[in-house]
């Protein structure tokens, strides 16, 4: 848990002069993945704003236990004005049925920067009147469609994408082959499953074993039944199962990371990250760079080809792809939904991550280059705009987001 202090409100940040938020000196900054991700620093980066602007905050990790106790009882005590989070983490925390965020009457914001498929199962359980979405324009109706009850949701639009003649050329890209993230469990997810009681360990073994085997399971509905068939109830469950629920999918992610990049061997493939030496320095076919990791589109306009690597088997969307195309890289993916329309389109190139013979899939794809920097074309055209990755987003958003939660009706929830 990370506290930032900050000194006397600033009076210049008018939201918090009038109605809900008078006085306010704090916020609750919800944070879903390890130390690592870019959405933890993009979540420091606002956390930073607030102290600027004379408003403290605390940062809670949902990975970390004692954190999401600490969250409960600021939530209990009413210790901030509101809540925000990446992603939409939190807001399956529920206490019989109904959201702590709604019991305690704290609004919640949450950002989005990945498709809003990508959150469906999390928009479900949107509590009434208490969140707002935030989502790119031309994604707000799409993640209506995903909402169960009505939500004000918040478009906005930085910048269009970057055209072709806005990127660098794809001849003058020092990494030909390069994949953009941590190597697996440099969060310490192993040591953090070690960690667990044993009755908390067996369900997460169980809920691995069944999400591993059937990808089209919800990951949070079978830990909760592992639960259930167990007897356990209450609060703290509901705290447990956001907790293993976050683990395990953390878990198979770094899982499927390493098993991909194990099975790449002939071809030359530079990983940009940290901790990747650790466990991989002896593969001779990598290039491994672990300083100065390069997030967003600075990383991607360096890269021709870009390794995309999808969490789970039934993603809908993911930061990489649409890094990949804002900066004109050619995209290579194992296949979820997320990657049928574009690869249709013949703006990327799919795999099956499960091929053994992956080196030879692989082959084949770089055989004719001349069609993957027309792949890398076709995507740059897409139209995007600037992600949560770039943290020029941030101020807009939380901006527009205060303003219509300051207006909110409290007492009528």
């Amino acid at each position: 848990m990370e506290t930032i202090e900050a000194g006397p409100l600033d009076p210049r940040l008018e939201v918090f002069e009038e109605g809900l938020f008078r006085g306010c000196h704090s916020v609750g900054i919800i944070t879903g993945q390890s130390r690592y991700n870019a959405l933890i620093r993009v979540s420091r980066s606002f956390a930073d704003l607030l102290a600027s602007l004379g408003v403290g905050s605390t940062m809670y990790s949902l990975l970390e236990p004692s954190d999401v106790e600490a969250m409960f009882e600021a939530l209990q005590a009413r210790r901030h004005a509101f809540y925000v989070s990446m992603q939409a983490w939190g807001y399956h925390f529920q206490h019989q049925g109904t959201s702590v965020f709604a019991l305690a009457r704290a609004p919640l914001i949450s950002a989005l920067g990945d498709p809003p498929g990508y959150h469906r199962d999390r928009l479900r359980e949107v509590p009434k009147g208490m969140a707002i979405g935030v989502q790119k324009s031309d994604d707000i109706e799409p993640a209506r469609q995903f909402l169960t009850n009505p939500t004000p949701v918040i478009s906005w639009s930085l910048s269009s994408a970057p055209g072709p003649a806005a990127v660098r050329p794809w001849s003058e890209r020092p990494y030909p082959f390069a994949f953009l993230g941590s190597a697996p469990d440099v969060g310490g997810v192993t040591a953090k499953r070690m960690e667990l009681s044993a009755t908390h360990g067996s369900i997460f073994d169980e809920a691995l074993e069944i999400v591993e085997s059937s990808p089209s399971r919800d990951t949070r509905e079978v830990v909760r039944e592992a639960f259930e068939r167990r007897s356990m109830g209450g609060t703290e469950v509901g705290l447990a199962v956001t907790t293993l629920t976050s683990l395990v999918e953390v878990w198979m992610r770094n899982a499927k990371r390493a098993r991909i990049v194990r099975r790449i061997r002939r071809r030359p493939l530079w990983l940009f990250g940290d901790g990747w030496g650790k466990e991989f320095g002896n593969q001779s076919n990598l290039r491994i760079i672990e300083a100065n990791y390069p997030t967003g589109f600075e990383g991607m306009e360096q890269v021709q080809v870009a390794l995309n690597i999808f969490p789970t088997n039934h993603d809908l969307g993911h930061d990489r792809l649409e890094l990949a195309f804002m900066a004109g890289a050619t995209l290579v993916s194992d296949r979820a939904p997320g990657l049928a329309g574009f690869e249709q389109a013949r703006m990327a190139f799919g795999f099956d991550a499960r091929d053994e013979k992956l080196d030879d899939v692989l082959d084949a794809i770089f055989a004719d280059p001349a069609e993957l920097e027309a792949t890398a074309l076709r995507g740059s055209r897409w139209n995007t705009g600037p992600s949560l990755y770039t943290y020029e987003c941030l101020l807009p958003i939380f901006d527009a987001a205060l303003l219509i939660l300051a207006r909110t009706d409290l007492g009528a929830l």
